[in-house]
């Protein structure tokens, strides 16, 4: 499903991120672990501004969440780390612009537009 939304073939082969798509696909694998995701999702947004920023941290929390939440779980935990390189690998310009100070904030708008 997270390679689909971010691949879509009725977009050309372009999409999203991912990161909600792999939100909705972890729900039902482990909640508890997505939901302290999903805090740290919303204080690194909150506190930043930086959406790329919060959903990449979010999605680093989420295998270390399953792994503590339920360890006998292997299996989610390799997912998680699975989608976690995914979600790096679609990040990478934003990992770019991070790095350099010229990633957007949320609700300002791209830079250099009115």
């Amino acid at each position: 499903a997270v390679f689909g939304h971010v691949f879509s073939v009725f977009l050309k082969f372009q999409g999203g991120k991912g990161v909600a798509t792999a939100g909705g696909a972890v729900l039902a694998l482990a909640p508890t672990a997505l939901a302290v995701s999903l805090v740290v999702w919303v204080v690194v947004l909150a506190v930043t501004g930086y959406m790329s920023l919060a959903s990449i941290l979010g999605a680093l929390v989420f295998p270390v969440a399953a792994w503590l939440t339920v360890p006998e779980d292997v299996y989610t935990t390799g997912v998680g780390l699975v989608l976690v390189a995914f979600i790096l690998f679609t990040h990478r310009s934003n990992i770019r612009r991070l790095a350099l100070g010229t990633e957007n904030r949320f609700g300002q708008g791209r830079r250099g537009t009115s």
